[in-house]
């Protein structure tokens, strides 16, 4: 209960703040109880009040310089109202429960409460049609959506500037009524923010509604606007509503859930003038657990407001297994990777994805997905196509021979995965080359899961050298150990070798364990006498067997005697003890025929296979030379498997030597090539020979001869024992070979041995063992473990004969130091994103070569490194995931040596990767947040500015994942990039064998400054109006002079120095120019008495009020500074510090006197 009391008035212009208002007023002047209402109206009484120009009025009341004409804001109502109370204490009731008659709008009253010494500033108008909401209108109202909506914005002016510049530089106010903007994102209740001096740019905050997949989700957070763009980051607001999308695309994305959802908007109006069409780009940034991958990030954009590609990053090996049970588990079969399938894990930089599918025109999602690249707005700048469906943008290796690093686009389908790769290079598999075919580069790999299991490559296949498939499918499965293993067929009708028919058809296949195999290649003959001259052979054999037996140099017939080799040929692949490669040799097995004047006598198989290594480069043409080579090389055991069947060597004998062949059977006979038993035979054979007129006149008899040789070799008795031979002598040729942890002792077979004493010693003189070998084995094979120490080992061998023990023949063998490793990181001022190893050892004597190995995730990589190079450098970089890594090295030479043992295995631990990054700006700096890593404290924050220069890194101990990175006060605006990872901590030996985790995604970072945060700073610095001027200029460098001028003023720069920076900005601005603007903003200059009352009143010290007034009145004399100081109220010793401040020159005298006047004596 109370007495109201109104008093009201209508005006056709009034002044109002000294400030003349030319438009129709509505005065009313309210009481109840306690309870006062000051309320103008100034646009009551006028017609068509939605077309008044509010900033023309203002800016002819208060000479304000808003655009009156460039961006006109046009109301429907305006005014000035003061609500106060006078009760003591005071009441704080709201204006519509007090007032609720007067004619102010309803969410003005229902907002504000009484104020002091203060005035409120209100208007009302509407949306459409309005310059400041121009560009909202533009990116989301349609008609319909507001309904000529009118909003009302109200703002307190401030104290201490003139009320034109007050009003200007309020911040105003309005409750907006519900709306959807951009289509996709609903306002409701919110509030927006706006200033006069900055009539472009509103802010808005509160909860915000986004449609999504059928469902509404809530957000809380800030959405800045202004003539260029909107900006926006918001936060979901309500755990216990919705905050998931689960699946999203109606479940085509599946096994993928999207918690901790955050919304995102860039949007970049059009600007018609330079032909720029308007960019929105919305976003929904969330963490994703697939896959046994916990807190995965990813993003979901958007085409206004519908969907059309989710993303997540892969920051760690995935398993292809692990698709499979992340995405399929829940369908209605049961999938799981084929088991006859390689496994395949991908890498880190991996992505998986889902774009839309849609039969429309995609140019406009196409320029959207640009546009977010363009802004690093993208989580995988590398994927240039995104394909419509679930895919799994892949980064993984397959090993063959070497190890092939992939990169390509595998889709997910709800019936299983389908990928087509196409690699840059052919696919060398030693003398097959799995090239591309028309003008691919390299072979296309694909798999499938969908309808049949297919793993296989698309090529074309050279088979050395040659065109043996032009588009043909090489397939792949898993062999016994779980390596991949593919296989395929070879065939050409362009082929004329003697080798093979053009007409075979041949498969292969390849694995690391299984090797290089070549099935189905038809036998083939080569009949010429060129490889082996078997007369020239069995001299060379014969003279090296002694000198005691020469009548075998008479063989000359060498062209009577021919061979040809029937060869069914197969492929043995080896690793290289020294090198650790695979190496692929070709093996030739099957019979040779020998013939004497065109009619053969003997067939025999090989004696054992014959294999050389195949040079990668060999051609079809060539091989036939190879293979001639190797047969040549292996001529002696071709002539020992002819000298050890009895029926050959004396057809042979018998044809070759006719008459003589009794002289060189006993020959053979006294080198112990063949036995007694032949010669008498070979006699018979020769007579016969002789008689029929010589070797050719004789060869009608030879089948006869031949029968009667072996009727007489068969029914021979055994001869008696030959005379006892002498004793052994020591045996000669020692070798020894090392390789896979054994080392190989071999020698000579010894003459009338009837078996050998072998020993090893240790460097230190002790015999590692001492065995007995019968006479038929001449080697000895003993393993080298790592117990056995560097040094001089001495193999010994002696040939035994009963009782008897030849001296010892002996051979050095050297075991190779172990090298010592030293692993340290390299240190560098900046921490790149590529981080180097360094593997450091000692240079070991008689070393050729080093063979560091190193475990990653269950797999061994060898280096093998060449003397004298004594370091290697490890690159970790973004493709070498989290784990551990094990180092350990060997010293080597050739296989004369014994490599050393590996050294002890050092263990390093690549840290994990933050997750979960938040960062945003805040006046003086970047405030930011992680989820932190297992066992991690230390953290590396790399910063990169808009123009892409490095600023900031800095290393932080943080287990709360919280950090703080300080930015000039006066930064440069733009987008900010943020990395983070995971980094050693160097202070504890238990974690010093630590490596930096990979970099994080980069997150974006918007700074945005004022010309006011700028004059701010610059105040704080106690830079100069001069400098503060050229500074804000800088950074706005259209800024109009009165914003300029304003925001020097809020910093709390006096007039004076605001004109200084005024002219250092705009050099060609005339006085009277900046004598105008500085009246607009500080009013009337103060007299010298009203500047120091003023600085009295505020609380300024005698010595800065000083300053001041000298500034402001730079020819006044210390009297009349003194007593302006004196009638403000400062005493004596204040007014003396601010004479002094003021007259630095001023001597002591001069001050006393001054005060002694001023103040009189005291």
């Amino acid at each position: 209960m109370g007495i109201r009391f109104e008093v009201k008035a209508n005006f056709d212009w009034c002044k109002i703040f000294d400030g003349e208002m030319r438009s129709p007023m509505q005065c009313q002047l309210a009481l109840f109880n306690s309870y006062s209402l000051i309320y103008i109206d100034m646009t009551a009484k006028q017609a068509e009040a939605d077309n008044l120009n509010i900033f023309k009025l203002l800016n002819h009341a208060f000479h304000l310089d808003l655009p009156e004409k460039e961006a006109p804001l046009l109301i429907q109502d305006a005014g000035f109202f003061t609500f106060s109370n006078h009760a003591n204490p005071p009441e704080t009731e709201k204006l519509c429960n007090i007032f609720p008659q007067i004619p102010l709008p309803k969410s003005v009253t229902e907002m504000e409460t009484p104020v002091s010494h203060s005035c409120t500033f209100w208007l009302t108008l509407r949306l459409k049609g309005n310059y400041l909401f121009n560009n909202l209108i533009e990116v989301g109202v349609k008609n319909g959506d507001l309904p000529q909506a009118d909003i009302s914005l109200w703002g307190r002016l401030d104290r201490g500037i003139s009320a034109g510049e007050s009003i200007k530089q309020s911040r105003y106010i309005a409750v907006l009524p519900n709306f959807k903007l951009f289509k996709i994102f609903g306002f409701n209740n919110l509030i927006l923010k706006y200033q006069f001096d900055n009539y472009a740019k509103y802010e808005i905050k509160g909860i915000i509604t986004l449609d999504l997949f059928q469902k509404t989700y809530r957000f809380d957070g800030a959405l800045s606007a202004d003539e260029k763009q909107v900006q926006a980051s918001l936060q979901i607001c309500d755990k216990d509503s919705e905050n998931t999308i689960h699946q999203p695309f109606n479940g085509g994305m599946t096994g993928i859930t999207f918690n901790d959802l955050s919304f995102g908007i860039d949007y970049t109006f059009a600007v018609p003038e330079k032909k720029q069409p308007k960019v929105g780009l919305y976003w929904v940034k969330g963490t994703i657990n697939y896959a046994k991958l916990l807190a995965l990030s990813g993003s979901i954009y958007l085409l206004d407001n519908t969907p059309i590609l989710a993303s997540v990053a892969i920051n760690k090996d995935l398993s292809i297994h692990d698709i499979f049970e992340a995405s399929f588990s829940d369908s209605g079969s049961v999938f799981s990777w084929p088991s006859d399938f390689i496994d395949i894990v991908f890498h880190p930089g991996s992505n998986l994805y889902y774009r839309r599918k849609t039969d429309g025109d995609i140019k406009q999602e196409n320029a959207i997905i640009s546009s977010l690249a363009e802004k690093s707005l993208l989580l995988n700048q590398d994927i240039t196509n995104y394909q419509p469906g679930f895919h799994l943008h892949a980064l993984f290796d397959i090993t063959l021979i070497e190890t092939l690093k992939l990169k390509g686009d595998m889709q997910i389908t709800k019936e299983g995965v389908n990928a087509e790769i196409q690699l840059l290079n052919p696919i060398s598999l030693f003398i097959l080359q799995i090239t591309g075919f028309g003008q691919d580069p390299g072979p296309t790999l694909f798999f499938s899961t969908v309808k049949e299991n297919k793993f296989s490559f698309r090529c074309g296949l050279l088979f050395f050298k040659h065109d043996f498939g032009l588009n043909v499918e090489v397939s792949g499965v898993k062999d016994k150990t779980g390596k991949l293993k593919i296989s395929g067929s070879l065939s050409s009708d362009k082929i004329a070798s003697p080798l093979l028919p053009s007409s075979a058809k041949l498969g292969f296949s390849y694995s690391k364990s299984e090797g290089f195999k070549i099935t189905d290649w038809p036998a083939f003959n080569l009949d010429n006498n060129q490889f082996i001259n078997f007369i020239e052979e069995l001299k060379k054999f014969s003279h090296s067997k002694g000198s005691n037996c020469g009548q075998l140099t008479q063989f000359v017939n060498e062209h009577l005697l021919t061979s040809k080799f029937s060869i069914s040929p197969s492929f043995n692949t080896k690793t290289d003890t020294s090198s650790q490669n695979d190496q692929l040799y070709f093996v030739l097995d099957g019979k040779y025929t020998m013939a004497m004047a065109g009619t053969d006598f003997v067939t025999l198989s090989f004696p054992k296979s014959v294999e050389f290594l195949l040079p990668s480069n060999l051609s079809l043409e060539e091989l036939p030379n190879a293979i001639g080579a190797a047969l040549k090389s292996a001529a002696e055991s071709f002539i020992q498997g002819l000298l050890k069947n009895r029926e050959a060597i004396a057809i042979f004998l018998t044809l070759t030597a006719a008459e003589k062949a009794a002289d060189y059977a006993m020959t053979l006979l006294c080198e112990g090539l063949i036995d007694a038993a032949l010669t008498e035979t070979i006699q018979t054979g020769a007579e016969a020979l002789a008689a029929a007129g010589g070797v050719a006149a004789g060869a009608a008899v030879i089948g006869d001869t031949i029968n009667k040789i072996k009727n007489e070799i068969d029914s021979k008795p055994v001869p008696p024992d030959p005379p006892k031979p002498a004793n052994p002598k020591p045996p000669e040729n020692l070798s020894a070979i090392y390789g896979d942890h054994k080392a190989k002792f071999t020698w000579n077979y010894t003459e009338n041995a009837d078996g050998y004493q072998v020993k090893l010693k240790a460097p230190n003189g002790k015999v590692l063992f001492d065995d007995k070998q019968n006479h038929n084995d001449n080697s000895f094979i003993s393993s080298i473990g790592p117990e056995l120490a560097a040094g001089v080992y001495i193999w010994s061998v002696a040939a035994t004969k009963k009782g008897f023990t030849s001296s010892e023949s002996q051979l050095q063998q050297h075991r190779l130091t172990i090298p010592e490793l030293n692993i340290n990181l390299e240190m560098k001022p900046t921490t790149e994103r590529d981080i180097n190893l360094i593997l450091k050892w000692n240079l070991v004597t008689d070393a050729s070569h080093y063979n560091v190995k190193i475990e990653e995730n269950g797999q061994t990589k060898n280096l093998s490194i060449a003397a004298p190079q004594s370091s290697e450098t490890i690159i970790f970089d973004k493709l070498k995931p989290a784990g551990k890594y094990r180092f350990s090295l060997a010293a080597l030479n050739n296989p004369n040596y014994i490599a050393s043992e590996f050294c002890q295995v050092q263990e390093w631990l690549r840290l994990d990767t933050p997750q979960q990054i938040q960062a945003n700006y805040q006046s003086g700096g970047i405030e930011i947040q992680w989820q932190c890593c297992p066992g991690v404290t230390h953290y590396l924050l790399s910063l990169q500015d808009p123009n892409g220069t490095w600023i900031h890194q800095q290393t932080v101990n943080s287990t709360t994942g919280q950090a703080h990175i300080d930015l000039p006060p006066i930064p440069i605006a733009g987008t900010y990039q943020l990395y983070l990872a995971s980094m050693p901590d160097t202070d504890t030996a238990a974690t010093s064998r630590q490596i930096p985790s990979i970099w994080s995604d980069g997150v974006a970072i918007q700074v945005v400054i004022t010309p006011e945060q700028i004059a701010q700073s610059a105040y704080q610095q106690q830079m100069s109006g001069n400098d503060c001027g050229k500074l804000i200029i800088k950074s706005f460098p259209y800024l109009k002079t009165n914003m300029l001028a304003t925001a020097m003023a809020q910093a709390g720069y006096i007039a004076v120095e605001t004109g200084q920076g005024l002219k250092s900005a705009y050099p060609s601005i005339s006085a009277s120019e900046i004598t105008e603007i500085l009246l607009a903003i500080y009013g009337k200059a103060l007299t010298l008495e009203q500047l120091a009352q003023k600085a009295y009143d505020e609380l300024i010290s005698g010595n800065q009020c000083g300053k001041i007034l000298i500034t402001e009145y730079p020819a006044t004399s210390a009297k009349a500074l003194g007593n302006a100081m004196v009638l403000a109220g400062y005493p004596a010793t204040e007014t003396g510090r601010g004479l002094k401040s003021a007259y630095p020159s001023i001597s002591a005298s001069e001050m006393a006197a001054a005060l002694l006047e001023i103040y009189g004596r005291q």
